[in-house]
């Protein structure tokens, strides 16, 4: 889409596929419907009937004119751009069965399956073959290593997580009240109708927009910024998931559960420790789950960082207040008994710190460490600054002018 409106308005932006600036006025709105139909069709076709009446209520608010047909035919251009672009990036595949394409370690220190669970699984082990969207490599921004096991930083991760993570009926917790909403919040973690964290940040992401009135008058600086944090995002996937399965760390679950093997006399076993657990909203009867993947780093704190990074940068200050209510509490979803959340707002005075709870909500659930929270955050950052420095970048024509727009309809 920010292709398609790039083009419509002159390419005042260095476009990511290449597409030239058209050169007469173009169904600006209509490109962008277009565009965005093509895609959805390509990446989900079982769906092809619902994406076709959505564009045909689209198209048919805008009466039929040259101007329309050029609009169509951008944005069936732009889709086809991507497309081909992104073909063969090596994200189609099958995710690894756990003992079967994915043999986990048995020792200190090692992921494997979760023992509640059971979710069979090494989700996201082949993410770092995906070709990135504008990173050089999967591996540019690699964290360090974890902490060993028997150093201070680990014993306070250990520590902490214990503390605040229990399910709070098997296993006692410290947590408090407003702690347990904080980590449930900040969820969607794959259960129906609330899909992954990418959506919870595009939320996030298009209602500080609007509330900066982004697009105001000027629809490419709006599209520029969601390409900019899609962007970013998608590459924090393909970064984090690289450096999880590099360094295979071992979910607290299974820690806790095994102290007594790490090496450290101040980690305190808990054979039968249960973490409150990756929420799982709308299945009824459900199990909460630790996610099936490594601990180290933190998906929910790479993408966190990524988003608010992209705010910072792209508006120049962390001081925007937002007030924004999680589909993990609409006041429709259900927990896995089937009781319906309460509808709970949640104001952030600025942006760290809503970055910051992001993050740490993954400790609150008993499913992270701090150092995935830390390093994660990092992680996102760098690679947000990398988007904004490599892509879609303004240009100038050879006077060092701004380019100007043909005319758009």
């Amino acid at each position: 889409m920010f292709d398609a409106v790039n083009a419509a308005t002159g390419n005042r932006f260095r476009s990511y596929t290449g597409l030239p600036a058209v050169q007469r006025p173009t169904g600006l709105n209509v490109a962008i419907a277009e565009a965005a139909h093509d895609t959805l069709v390509a990446l989900w076709p079982a769906q092809t009937a619902i994406f076709d009446s959505l564009l045909a209520e689209d198209l048919a608010e805008f009466p039929d004119s040259v101007f329309k047909s050029r609009g169509i035919a951008l944005g069936r251009r732009a889709a086809a751009a991507i497309l081909a672009r992104r073909a063969n990036d090596g994200s189609a595949h099958a995710e690894p069965v756990m003992g079967e394409d994915y043999i986990p370690g048995l020792g200190p220190g090692e992921w494997r399956q979760d023992p509640i669970s059971l979710i069979p699984l090494a989700l996201g082990a082949r993410w770092a073959e995906v070709r990135p969207f504008v990173l050089r490599s999967a591996d540019q921004f690699r964290i360090p290593p974890p902490p060993a096991l028997t150093s201070a930083r680990y014993t306070r991760a250990f520590d902490e997580v214990k503390r605040l993570g229990g399910d709070g009926t098997n296993t006692p917790t410290e947590r408090t009240e407003d702690q347990t909403i904080a980590g449930i919040y900040w969820g969607y973690d794959g259960t129906p109708n609330l899909s992954a964290p990418p959506r919870l940040y595009n939320q996030i992401a298009v209602l500080i927009a609007n509330q900066q009135r982004t697009g105001m008058g000027n629809v490419v600086n709006l599209a520029r910024f969601l390409a900019l944090v899609h962007t970013a995002m998608a590459d924090a996937g393909i970064a984090c998931w690289e450096s999880k399965y590099v360094y295979k760390f071992w979910r607290p679950v299974g820690a806790i559960r095994e102290a007594d093997t790490d090496g450290n006399p101040d980690t305190i076993v808990d054979p039968k420790f249960s973490p409150l657990g990756a929420p799982a909203s709308n299945i009824n009867p459900g199990v909460n789950f630790t996610p099936p993947f490594p601990a180290y780093a933190s998906g929910h704190a790479t993408f966190g960082g990524a988003l608010f990074q992209i705010l910072r940068r792209f508006y120049g200050t962390d001081r925007i207040r937002f007030t924004f209510v999680s589909d993990e509490f609409n006041g429709v979803t259900t927990d896995n008994l089937g009781n319906v959340r309460p509808l709970i707002p949640r104001t952030f005075p600025n942006l760290s710190t809503a970055e910051e709870e992001n993050g740490q909500s993954r400790i609150y659930l008993g499913i992270h460490w701090e150092f995935d929270k830390t390093e994660g955050i990092r992680q996102g950052r760098r690679i947000a600054d990398y988007v904004l420095s490599h892509a879609f970048q303004r240009l100038t024509n050879a006077a060092g002018d701004e380019a100007v727009p043909v005319g758009i309809q």
